[in-house]
């Protein structure tokens, strides 16, 4: 009887060793579980500012509205956006125009031949480093404006087959953000373009520009982000070759124009964004402050509307 007593009692010893003793001594209890330090959120990258600007700009575009690195911003101007589209459309010998709604809206970049929607079409970027301005001024020397470039964008499989009808509905695929920031006491947020601009055929091959504001009155300047692009008649989408073909024209266009001191004016920061198709981290900077360039180009721009309604009374006057 005693042995058996002994035989129950380690039985019981080892089963409670086994199964769920220490589990259970050793096990946090509700309150010390409530208690332990929520994981730490992945902080707010720094943003591009300047010594006179409370705000300031992260140095790449997301296609969503958080922190993905897809396309560096690779222009910077200290000025306002009508200077600059009235500079680039009209004063810089440029073929620059702003998009219209319907491309903004109907984008068959973001469709394939299925019907269904292309991934974007802009490189991915990997590296996590971001460092503050450094200033290079750029030599007095005309630039080039290369067309022939590497596409670096691997084409998408397509799916074979019967071709169905095309949806040409709301594009979403060709939206960016940026990430500004206002200043001191005041929260960032992701923001969409400002303007547009495009040189070239938009069913052909084109450079695209994408202008972002400052989100302060004060504080004069726009970040853009400049690329080349071609539309491929076999995916019916914008395959993007690059981004510096297109930021030496932004710059060519801006040193052509008189008022701007190509030396002093016009120079090159590192941002540390060249992780992108071929973007080098280097952007543009070109100083603005104090041209007087709106009152000559709106003469220029009333100057070619009086032509323009001229000649439409012209052709009526034949046609009655």
């Amino acid at each position: 009887m005693r042995r058996s007593l002994v035989i129950a009692v380690v039985l019981l010893a080892l089963a409670f060793v086994l199964v769920g003793g220490p589990s259970m001594l050793l096990s946090l209890s509700t309150s010390q579980i409530g208690s332990e330090e929520p994981a730490d959120r992945k902080p707010t990258p720094d943003v591009v500012s300047f010594d006179d600007s409370e705000s300031g700009f992260w140095e790449y575009l997301s296609p969503r509205e958080g922190f993905q690195k897809r396309s560096p911003v690779n222009v910077i101007v200290r000025g306002d956006v009508d200077d600059i589209e009235q500079i680039l459309t009209e004063a810089g010998g440029g073929d620059w125009s702003e998009i219209n709604e319907s491309e903004e809206e109907a984008l068959p970049d973001t469709y394939s031949l299925t019907g269904g929607n292309a991934s974007d079409n802009e490189s991915e970027n990997v590296s996590n480093n971001a460092t503050r301005p450094t200033t290079e001024t750029i030599p007095n020397e005309s630039v080039n404006n290369t067309t022939n470039e590497s596409v670096n964008n691997t084409t998408d499989n397509e799916s074979r087959g019967r071709i169905p009808s095309l949806n040409w509905g709301k594009a979403d695929g060709g939206v960016r953000y940026a990430y500004v920031d206002p200043g001191p006491n005041e929260s960032g947020y992701w923001t969409t373009e400002t303007l547009q601009l495009e040189d070239g055929d938009y069913y052909g091959q084109r450079n695209h520009i994408r202008l972002y504001e400052s989100p302060n009155e004060d504080d004069d300047w726009v970040a853009m982000q400049t690329h080349s692009e071609h539309f491929d008649w076999f995916t019916l989408r914008h395959r993007v070759h690059g981004s510096q073909s297109a930021q030496r024209k932004v710059e060519s266009g801006f040193m052509a124009h008189p008022q701007i001191d190509a030396q002093e004016d016009v120079s090159r920061i590192y941002l540390d964004n060249g992780n992108s198709s071929d973007a080098d981290g280097w952007a543009t900077l070109v100083e603005l402050a104090g041209l007087l360039v709106i009152p000559t180009l709106v003469g220029i721009r009333s100057g070619r509307r009086d032509a323009d309604a001229a000649s439409d009374a012209g052709r009526s006057a034949e046609r009655v």
